[in-house]
């Protein structure tokens, strides 16, 4: 027989999303199990170690176009720091035509790495002549191409060149948003982007006007130690408050369980869990959230409507 828990929330998916809402609803005094189908929590903040540092593996930056991240840290009393990056700038480490790293420094004049100034010498370097070549072109190019991309990577490669996409902003997108940059969304990661683009008539010239007045360097910040630690605090403060946090298994199933409950199904190399619970919060990748909520029942679908 599969043993059955009982708790008042289950949250599946320990990333930023799934770790904060644990927290908060077991602060709330309600009992609440988060589980998550890696080994360990953070889901694209992660860490990994460089000779006796541990270092960031993921995103290492957060944006600042909000304060989410500074009130997330006081609302919680998390003990971490913020930190501004190097005055220096960031750096590119890339591979070079005879098999070794090539060290650039970042731009500066950029939005996401898109260049404002193809052919200012710190773009160059990065891109050479042929990408800078390319990227300038974007100034000739009718606006309305490209404007319809979903993602960064297909905007800036339709209009600035493939060299831009591979060497600028997919690194600033793994980055700063641990995703490719072809996988990141224009809209949520620059909202001015497409408005500037149809006024101005070029990338280029939206990133300058975007940049404008904009202190190099100021767009990110840090955690002290490494933004993994954003995660590992806040499993910390999780468990500390009474929560259960269960690492190693996947969530393959939603069932309804009468009336108003519904019953997660986890399984762990073939050992099955039931774990019922009054509400479920689903803090995973959009694809599998899609899975685990679909209607397979018809009596499932008011008990989602109120508990995801």
């Amino acid at each position: 027989m599969t043993p059955t828990t009982d708790c008042d929330a289950v949250v599946i998916g320990a990333g930023i999303a799934g770790l904060a809402s644990a927290v908060r609803l077991q602060r709330a005094g309600i009992q609440t199990m988060l589980i998550e189908e890696r080994g360990s929590v953070g889901g694209l903040l992660t860490a990994t170690s460089l000779g006796d540092m541990v270092v960031d593996a993921g995103a290492e930056s957060f944006a600042t176009r909000n304060s989410s991240v500074r009130e997330l840290i006081d609302e919680l009393g998390l003990n971490l720091t913020i930190v501004s990056p190097s005055p220096a700038g960031a750096m590119l480490l890339s591979g070079s035509n005879r098999g070794r790293l090539r060290r650039t420094a970042l731009p500066r004049a950029t939005v996401l790495g898109i260049p404002s100034r193809p052919w200012a010498r710190d773009v160059r370097a990065s891109l050479g002549i042929a990408g800078a070549f390319r990227a300038s072109l974007d100034r000739l190019i009718p606006p309305n191409v490209g404007s319809r991309a979903a993602s960064v990577g297909e905007l800036v490669q339709r209009r600035m060149g493939r060299r831009v996409r591979s060497n600028l902003i997919d690194p600033i997108a793994r980055s700063v948003y641990s995703t490719p940059a072809d996988e990141l969304d224009i809209d949520s990661v620059s909202p001015r982007l497409r408005e500037e683009l149809a006024e101005r008539g070029s990338l280029a010239a939206a990133a300058e006007t975007i940049t404008s007045g904009v202190k190099p360097g100021s767009a990110v910040n840090g955690i002290e130690g490494g933004l993994f630690r954003l995660a590992t605090e806040l499993a910390a403060e999780f468990v500390s408050e009474g929560g259960e946090l269960i690492t190693g298994w996947r969530v393959g199933a939603l069932c309804p369980s009468g009336s108003s409950a519904i019953s997660v199904v986890a399984d762990r190399q073939g050992i099955q869990r039931r774990i019922r619970a009054r509400e479920v919060i689903v803090a995973t990748p959009g694809p599998q959230a899609a899975v685990l909520t679909r209607q397979r029942a018809p009596q499932l679908s008011a008990v989602l409507s109120a508990a995801v």
